[in-house]
């Protein structure tokens, strides 16, 4: 079968998607190269963002199909080996996406684009040039109690997380550093009652010098 059949019977099989998230991962197991399958699979469906779908209906399937498999391919336990000829193809399409992200404002991504790109830095590898603020943004933007126990299955997003979480810490970003923290197992490491308490007093810190700004203002200007 070839990825665009393999995708298309995700398409016309939504309807069990139970049945389909053990049936494709076994498949793709079986496939001498899956890596190559699902890429050429999935096509560029992510250059057209998320937004333009909802008045476009003809890229909603392809869309949803080609989210699932990128599911499958990670729940198939198959990532991409480093040597693999998809590598430096997929790194380019990661940063493209990326690209097009941050110039829409990163923050405003929406739940599907978000959960897309996590996804293909999962199945695919993620490049150096992804910071750890732009993968905790994606993350929790992709819906984490849904989906954890998806990203917990590829070992290239957990092996990154870590990394995330002491960055975020660095950066005072404790709030979100506590909750990968919870979500991705890693309490022990990551304690998270002191990040949550050093969060809760960087707001109150904030909340008391905008306070303090604006009792310094000249009157004439309240």
């Amino acid at each position: 079968m070839q990825g665009k059949a393999l995708r298309k019977y995700i398409e016309s099989n939504f309807y069990a998607v139970d049945r389909l998230r053990q049936e494709v991962p076994e498949a793709l197991r079986r496939f001498r190269d899956p890596e190559q399958l699902v890429f050429k699979a999935i096509g560029e469906f992510w250059k057209e963002g998320s937004r333009p779908s909802k008045i476009n209906p003809p890229l909603l399937l392809p869309r949803r199909g080609s989210i699932l498999l990128l599911e499958f391919f990670v729940l198939s336990g198959r990532p991409t080996v480093a040597d693999s000829s998809v590598k430096q193809k997929a790194k380019l399409g990661a940063l493209s996406w990326l690209k097009r992200l941050v110039k829409e404002n990163i923050e405003s991504a929406t739940a599907v684009d978000s959960l897309g790109l996590i996804l293909y830095l999962a199945c695919f590898g993620i490049p150096k040039e992804f910071g750890s603020k732009d993968l905790c943004v994606l993350l929790l933007k992709s819906n984490l109690k849904i989906n954890i126990d998806v990203f917990l299955k590829s070992s290239i997003l957990v092996e990154r997380i870590p990394g995330v979480i002491k960055d975020l810490i660095r950066g005072e970003m404790y709030l979100e550093a506590a909750e990968l923290s919870c979500y991705f197992g890693l309490t022990d490491t990551f304690p998270p009652l002191p990040l949550l308490s050093s969060g809760v007093a960087k707001v109150l810190q904030t909340g008391t010098q905008e306070r303090q700004k604006y009792r310094d203002l000249p009157k004439s200007k309240v």
